[in-house]
């Protein structure tokens, strides 16, 4: 749920957090858009490997702090370039948390492929729908640094989640 939330709201809202924030160009919101977006392509991309060479349990947590450093960078950020950059930063942090988690959806003991997958995108697509309307109204109410902030809350929440899971349930995973 936070992976896609996260993801969602930064696809839907980056490039105006950009021209609110920092009175960015249309031209430069979407660069700093595309910036996030092809690191997030290159993330994924490179996935596969970068599990091989960490495990998945390093990658799960490597990955997440890499977006909480991204997300405070964006939060911190003075103008368009710092913005552009932290947002690429996240986009790399996020690329991984979504494969890595259907994969552990699919490979649980106990649990059938076909039920875990399922469960994990009910849960990964409903946040489409609940977050990024959510950021809307915190924006209208709160402003737009607070909304961003709370996507910041939501990623380290699962860095907490996903440390105390794993610590917790590490023989459950085929990690």
């Amino acid at each position: 749920f936070g992976s896609m939330a996260t993801e969602s709201t930064l696809t839907n809202w980056s490039a105006i957090f950009c021209s609110h924030e920092f009175q960015a160009t249309a031209t430069q919101s979407a660069f700093a858009f595309a910036a996030y977006a092809a690191s997030m392509t290159i993330g994924r991309l490179s996935g596969d490997a970068l599990t091989q060479r960490f495990g998945r349990h390093k990658l799960f947590i490597i990955s997440l702090l890499v977006a909480i450093v991204g997300l405070v960078s964006v939060l911190l950020a003075t103008n368009i370039l710092a913005v552009t950059v932290s947002l690429a930063f996240v986009g790399l942090g996020l690329s991984s948390i979504v494969p890595l988690t259907y994969s552990a959806a699919g490979n649980t003991e106990g649990v059938p492929p076909t039920v875990g997958i399922p469960m994990i995108s009910i849960f990964g697509y409903a946040s489409f729908f609940i977050m990024p309307p959510l950021v809307g109204y915190l924006s209208d109410a709160l402003g737009l640094r607070f909304a961003f902030g709370v996507l910041l809350g939501l990623v380290a929440l699962m860095l907490i989640l996903v440390y105390m899971s794993f610590r917790r349930t590490s023989k459950r995973f085929k990690f």
